[in-house]
Order: structure tokens, then sequence, then C-alpha cells
């Protein structure tokens, strides 16, 4: 079913920063475009909810992760990115694998949380759509995850001045 993609991410992004506000922290939305996409909403809310409150947990305190929803030609875009302590390099294509844990500074601060298991259900809700998910370090300090859907070319898209 047609979604806008923009009105998934601001529901989600609302609930993670209502929690974030517990631990000094944010969570904000800049909509440069609303793409629509073909999907199941469930399913890709819950994808950009494991992101988003990943994100959410290694951000530093009283830091901001930003959350971006914009469109290219053929896809529907979304970054999350937070100011944590970022992720080896050689670590950032293993952080998508089922039950894999980052052991550096970033898997210490939250020690003992969670089984590796959020990141690869998002790697496999947009898979299923033909997408991507990527991870990068942030030059200043932080990682990046970006999401990529492709987005049907009948679809219109509202861009946001």
């Amino acid at each position: 079913m047609p979604v806008e993609l923009a009105e998934i991410v601001q529901r989600v992004a609302d609930n993670a920063d209502y929690e974030a506000k517990r631990e000094e922290k944010s969570v904000t939305v800049q909509v440069a475009s609303k793409p629509v996409v073909t999907v199941d909403s469930r399913l890709i809310a819950s994808a950009i909810d494991n992101v988003v409150r990943n994100a959410v947990r290694y951000t530093a305190r009283h830091s901001t992760v930003e959350v971006v929803v914009d469109r290219t030609d053929h896809d529907a875009v979304v970054t999350v990115r937070d100011h944590g302590p970022g992720v080896a390099p050689s670590e950032l294509g293993r952080i998508f694998s089922p039950f894999h844990r980052v052991e550096t500074a970033r898997a210490r601060q939250t020690a003992g949380e969670g089984f590796g298991l959020g990141l690869a259900i998002a790697k496999r809700a947009v898979a299923v759509y033909r997408g991507t998910i990527t991870a990068e370090n942030v030059p200043a300090g932080g990682l990046r995850v970006t999401i990529r859907i492709p987005v049907d070319n009948s679809l219109r898209s509202v861009d946001v001045a």
C-alpha cells in the first residue's frame, strides 16, 4: 500500500524522543522531501524504529539524534545520525548481522543491553522492498545509518521548501 514515508518516520521519532528525554537526549526529524513508497507501514516502521533506538542508545547525553527524510530520483532515503563513539571501520559491514555485537567503546557504553538483532531485523525489513541499509562513521564523531527504499516512479513525492 502506498504510504508517505515522512509520516512513518515522524511517528517513530516522536516515540523515541519521548523516551530519549529521560536520558537527556533528543530526536529530531528534518523532512526535505515526502517520498511515497509502497510498503507495509508496520514493517518499515519497525526497521526505522530499530535504527533510531539504536542511535538513541549510543548518542552522547545532551545530544540529538538527527533523522532526515529525503528522496533521490529512484529512492526514498532516511538517514539517522547519532553523536556517539562510532564503530570501528572493520565492524561497519558486520553490524547488520544477527547476534553481532561490536566489541569497542560503543559496546562498552551499553554493556549487557540487547542481543545484536535490531539492525539485522532492520536490514531484512528493508531488503523485502529491494532496499539497502548502510552505516558510516561521521568524521566529526558518531555513526550515520542510511536506509534507501526504491520508490515507484508512478507515485508522486511532495517537495518541502
